[in-house]
C-alpha cells in the first residue's frame, strides 16, 4: 500500500492527499513531528514533506509526487488535461496566479509564524486586500466553468487551491493551530470572489484521509 509521510495541515501534503483520494488509490499516512525528521531521512534522505513510499520507489516534493501518480497509475481517474492546448492554458494559469500570490501568502505565513505577541494582525488583514487583484482574472475563469479547465478537476486546480489554503483555512485546522486560527481570523478570501471561494472548497472536498497508521 502507499504510505504518505507528512504534517497533516501543510498545503504541500493537502496536495497529495487529495491526489491519491481522487485518484482513488489506498494509502496510510504517518505524522511527522518537526522536532523529528528522522523517518523522512531514513526513507528519503531528505528533510521536507511530503514523501510517498510506493514499494521500493521514495518520491518528494509535492508536484513531483502529483506527476509520479499520474505516470505510474494510469488506471485509476486522470488529473491530467486532454489535450496539449490545454495543458499549455493550465501552465500558463498556474505560473502567473502563483506569481501574484506568493509575496502575498508568503508575508502572510511569515506574520502567523511569529509567536503570539509578535503578531500583527492588521498587516495581514491588509494583505488579504490585496488578494482581489491577484485573483481577478482566476474569478473570471471560474465565472465560466467549476474548474481551471472546464468539468472536470485537473492538477492545476490541485495546486492552485491548496496554494489559496491560508486564506481559506478550515476550522479543523483552526481548532489544531494558533498559526491556521490567527489565518482564518485575518486572512480570506473577499466575498466579491464567490467563485474562487467555491472552487476552493470544491477542490479540498477532496480530501478524504484515511485512517492513520
Amino acid at each position: 500500500m502507499l504510505r504518505l509521510l507528512e504534517f497533516h495541515r501543510s498545503p504541500n501534503c493537502v496536495k497529495v492527499r487529495i491526489a491519491l483520494s481522487y485518484k482513488g488509490l489506498p494509502f496510510e499516512m504517518e505524522e511527522i513531528s518537526s522536532a523529528d525528521r528522522s523517518p523522512l531521512l531514513r526513507a528519503a534522505n531528505w528533510p521536507l514533506v511530503p514523501v510517498l513510499i510506493d514499494g521500493e520507489v521514495r518520491m518528494r516534493e509535492s508536484e513531483a509526487i502529483l506527476h509520479y501518480l499520474e505516470s505510474n497509475h494510469r488506471d485509476a481517474p486522470s488529473l491530467t488535461p486532454d489535450r496539449i492546448e490545454e495543458i499549455r492554458r493550465g501552465d500558463a494559469l498556474r505560473d502567473e496566479t502563483q506569481a501574484r500570490l506568493r509575496p502575498i501568502l508568503r508575508a502572510a505565513f511569515n506574520e502567523a509564524m511569529k509567536p503570539e505577541p509578535n503578531r500583527d494582525a492588521s498587516a495581514v488583514q491588509r494583505l488579504g486586500a490585496a488578494l482581489e487583484p491577484a485573483l481577478g482574472p482566476l474569478e473570471r475563469v471560474l465565472a465560466a466553468s467549476p474548474f481551471l479547465l472546464g468539468e472536470r478537476m485537473s492538477t492545476y486546480d490541485v495546486v492552485l487551491a491548496c496554494t489559496l489554503m491560508p486564506a481559506r483555512a478550515s476550522d479543523e485546522f483552526a481548532r489544531q493551530s494558533p498559526m491556521w486560527a490567527f489565518l482564518r481570523d485575518n486572512l480570506s478570501l473577499p466575498e466579491s470572489m464567490g467563485g474562487v471561494r467555491g472552487w476552493v472548497d470544491r477542490v479540498l472536498e477532496h480530501d478524504v484521509p484515511p485512517a492513520r497508521a
